[in-house]
Parts: structure tokens; C-alpha cells; sequence
């Protein structure tokens, strides 16, 4: 199998790479909404992230560069949730096991829990930029898990004993549950 991503000569500078990951996700969130009012394929991540990184930056060969900074700082500072998280959802971390029904998945979550906190979808980089302890509220969480579960995106459903582990994760000091 080719590998998804190659490392770069340096790494980005560890609050650039999440300001573009906050980035990524409302871009990538934005266009699968497009793709599927107009009922075409979503793009997966790993294409998405290449193409995004090109507009982003202007040139192919610049945003080539970058992509292997960003791979280096996502495995580099792999032990940081946020950056964890991506590094699994694109494949930075383990190419091996990535799966487009994954970053799917966790996308939905963040979508859907926009959807039920009446936080456009438009905002999550500000949002997330703006707020290093961003939450949500568990009620908010588990229904989002719960509908998204039980979608036709979804690869597996949630276990109750699983939507009831979302309660245990870490919180803020508002007692919402961290979204990064």
C-alpha cells in the first residue's frame, strides 16, 4: 500500500498545526455537507487534506512542503489530544488502520453537536482556536454519539455502555466536556 503522507525536513510550529487542523475540520465539515445536498461522494480526508492545503497555499509544491511539516509536528506531538486525534483521522499516525468511515465518523460528531448547540458549523475554527478549552455540554455529546451511531455514515453503533463512558471524559472548568 503507498504510503497516505511523507515527513518533512522540519515541523510546523505545534499552534500552527492546530490552527489548521480547526481549519481542516470546517472546511472538510462544509464541503461534505455540499457533497451531500447535491448527492455526490464525499471526498475522503486524506484527498480533502491535499487539495486544502493547495488552496491554501497556492502551489502544489508549497503546500507539499508544508503537508510534511504537518506530518512531522502530528507525530511529534502525537501524546496531545487535539493533535492525536487528527493524526488518526488522516492517516499521520497509523496508516495502516486508517479508514475514510473514521474521520467520517468523528466529523459527524463535531457537525451534529454544532447542529444541537446552535453553533454554526461556519465558526468551529474560531470557535476552537478562540477557546483552548472548548466544551460541550454530556447531554449534547451523548445525543450527538447516539444520532450519529445510528446513521447511514456510521460503521458501527454506540453501546449504551459506551454513550455512558462519554460522561467520564475529561471536563472543563464550566463542566462541559473538552472537545480537544
Amino acid at each position: 500500500r503507498k504510503p497516505l503522507y511523507a515527513t518533512g525536513a522540519k515541523n510546523m510550529p505545534y499552534d500552527n498545526v492546530v490552527r489548521l487542523i480547526h481549519e481542516a475540520y470546517e472546511v472538510k465539515i462544509l464541503a461534505d455537507q455540499k457533497d451531500d445536498a447535491n448527492n455526490r461522494p464525499r471526498q475522503s480526508f486524506t484527498d480533502f487534506l491535499r487539495d486544502f492545503l493547495v488552496r491554501k497555499y497556492g502551489l502544489k509544491s508549497i503546500a507539499t512542503k508544508h503537508l510534511g511539516e504537518i506530518v512531522g509536528s502530528i507525530q511529534k506531538h502525537s501524546d496531545q489530544s487535539v493533535i492525536r486525534l487528527f493524526g488518526v483521522i488522516s492517516g499521520m499516525l497509523d496508516q495502516q488502520t486508517w479508514s475514510p468511515r473514521t474521520s467520517d465518523f468523528v466529523l459527524n460528531i463535531l457537525r451534529k453537536t454544532c447542529d444541537i448547540e446552535g453553533r454554526p458549523v461556519t465558526t468551529i475554527s474560531e470557535w476552537l482556536n478562540g477557546d483552548k478549552e472548548a466544551g460541550i455540554s454530556e447531554d449534547a455529546a451523548i445525543f450527538a454519539a447516539s444520532e450519529v451511531s445510528t446513521s447511514r455514515l456510521s460503521f458501527m453503533p454506540i453501546s449504551d455502555n459506551e454513550l455512558a463512558e462519554i460522561k467520564l471524559l475529561p471536563k472543563n472548568d464550566v463542566g462541559g466536556l473538552l472537545v480537544h
